[in-house]
């Protein structure tokens, strides 16, 4: 039953720092209950194994099994937060495309001045313009 609390507030931990980044939230708790549930059971199964199996203790502690249990769990949930908090912040403005930019217009001449101009010609002029034929 603790558990339910511990994923809604960790799942809404992850879910609010996924929209600071402006990224949808619901996949990232479903990363975190998946890795939450796989890292309890890949902790229960190391520490029984390293226990040496429940038939081998006589007399049935569990305690290595318990905390082997909450420490895979504790990780999963650990690396979900970690997977979400690396992720890069998709409302930023792009800082290369800044530099490119000042990189580009440093020399002083303006791009937009090297364009060549087409200038307007009347409908009316009769200086042997086709206009068919301008490509």
């Amino acid at each position: 039953m603790l558990e339910i609390f511990i994923l809604i507030s960790v799942g809404r931990a992850i879910a609010n720092k996924a929209k600071s980044k402006d990224l949808p939230g619901w996949p990232f708790v479903i990363i975190l209950i998946i890795f939450y549930i796989g890292g309890a059971i890949a902790g229960a199964s190391v520490a029984l194994v390293a226990s040496g199996g429940l038939a081998a203790n006589e007399d049935d502690n569990l305690l290595p099994l318990i905390l082997g249990y909450l420490g895979g769990a504790a990780l999963g949930a650990t690396a979900s937060y970690i997977i979400v908090a690396a992720l890069p912040d998709r409302s930023e403005p792009d800082r290369d495309a800044g530099r490119r930019r000042r990189e580009r217009d440093y020399d002083g001449d303006d791009d937009i001045d090297d364009l060549p101009v087409r200038k307007a010609r009347r409908e009316d002029a009769d200086d042997g313009y086709d206009r068919r034929r301008d490509y």
